[in-house]
């Protein structure tokens, strides 16, 4: 016998569902993964309660507090990044209507405006107007968008989206280089930065020529991207190694048709002295062994066994090896960890704003968003960085998202404020 509807309603009342809205929020379900709990509790809050010794306090008021530091490092400034699109037809949800009158909302979401910006601790990130502008913020396009006029001393991006234009981990590595980073350093003169960005794909792309066992062949040639050098201790883990990934063009001592080429999974490891007796598969997956637990050991196949390399192991993203190329330092949050980023918050607070103005038309989107970030004042940005600091504590001290401890952590007698 099958269930009525209004059987299943009474009983999922009576187990504790309710029939709601669902809005954004904290991506509670993803929190406790392992893989997200891992690197949360052993590599981001460790690294981030290394740094924030060098970090300065903010007063109620936007001023600086700091220690003196030792000898040769520099004041640490937190500069959270993060994008947000903003659509024409998102309107308020709520309003006064007439009884006699239905307003009809269109069904689609509109024309999209995506936003990429930086801010840190108390304010957006902007040069000072007492600072000359560098010649390579003066030629930026100050008109990115038709009718969107930008200021040239904020580090503020805008593309208009759709119709296979989006933002990708080249407009980001742009951003971050030739925006960003000059602005900061104007701005905040002899201090270094920590860039902060989520753990999205674009975000933590590799280079092509990065050290990836994943881009390359069990045979040399083929279409792999030739990869940058590598290194290897010999066995004896004392004497280090310098290794070409590709074969010289001149080498009479391999086939012709090899010169010149990558190198595959199988030539590296033999010159590494780590290619076994027998044979190594290329990759477990190829073999469909979901449920031979041994794919999960460090010597189940020839990808497996170079991933846990020194070198591989080092590899940082080609956002991660910019950034520190120019002096600064680049990490990523957890990923479903939005609450960490304290930008999130001003995202919500500039889409509240958005929706109460915006006349659901795409001229009054691109003139009421730059308004919308203008309009939220440096003491709120504050409060959102002292809120995002509070969850990291609360996180570090072994406490649970959602429990009355973390809550009591967080918010106190402090008002919630909305993520978007």
């Amino acid at each position: 016998m099958s269930v009525t509807a209004s059987t299943g309603i009474r009983w999922l009342k009576k187990l504790g569902f309710q029939w709601k809205e669902v809005r954004k929020g904290v991506y509670i379900d993803g929190h406790e993964k392992p893989d997200v709990v891992f690197y949360r509790e052993q590599s981001f809050l460790p690294k981030w309660k290394e740094l924030e010794p060098r970090m300065p306090k903010w007063s109620p008021l936007g001023h600086l507090d700091q220690a003196p530091l030792p000898v040769g490092e520099r004041l640490l400034i937190p500069c959270a990044h993060d994008e947000c699109t903003f659509h024409s037809n998102d309107g308020v949800h709520h309003r006064w209507v007439h009884k006699d009158k239905h307003l009809i909302r269109k069904k689609s979401k509109g024309q999209g405006l995506m936003v990429s910006d930086f801010i840190l601790p108390c304010n957006r990130l902007e040069m000072p107007s007492t600072v000359r502008l560098p010649s390579i913020l003066s030629d930026r396009d100050l008109e990115p968008v038709p009718g969107l006029k930008i200021n040239p001393r904020q580090a503020t991006e805008y593309i208009k989206v759709g119709n296979g234009s989006w933002w990708n981990g080249d407009n980001l590595v742009h951003h971050v280089l030739n925006i960003a980073i000059p602005i900061f350093e104007a701005a905040v003169p002899n201090a270094q930065a920590l860039f902060l960005f989520d753990h999205a794909t674009s975000h933590t792309a590799d280079a092509p020529d990065a050290l990836r066992a994943s881009h390359m062949n069990m045979e040399p040639g083929g279409k792999q991207h030739p990869l940058r050098n590598g290194w290897f201790y010999e066995l004896n883990g004392v004497t280090l190694h310098a290794q070409q990934m590709s074969f010289n063009e001149n080498d009479q001592s391999v086939p012709e048709k090899w010169r010149g080429k990558p190198k595959g999974c199988k030539r590296v490891l033999q010159e590494r002295g780590l290619w076994p007796q027998g044979e190594l598969r290329h990759d477990c997956k190829s073999r469909k062994l979901k449920k031979d637990k041994s794919h999960t050991s460090n010597s189940c196949c020839a990808r497996q066994v170079l991933s846990v390399q020194p070198d591989f192991l080092e590899q940082k993203s080609r956002l991660q090896e910019e950034i520190e190329k120019r002096g600064h330092l680049c990490l990523f949050f957890p990923k479903f960890h939005c609450e960490l980023n304290w930008i999130e918050y001003r995202w919500g607070r500039a889409k509240w704003y958005t929706r109460k103005n915006c006349q659901y038309n795409w001229p009054s989107l691109v003139k009421t968003v730059p308004k919308a970030l203008d309009e939220i004042p440096s003491h709120l940005l504050l409060k959102y960085w002292w809120k995002s600091t509070r969850i990291m504590d609360a996180y570090y001290a072994g406490l649970r998202y959602g429990t009355d401890q973390f809550t009591n952590i967080v918010y106190k007698s402090h008002r919630r404020v909305p993520v978007a």
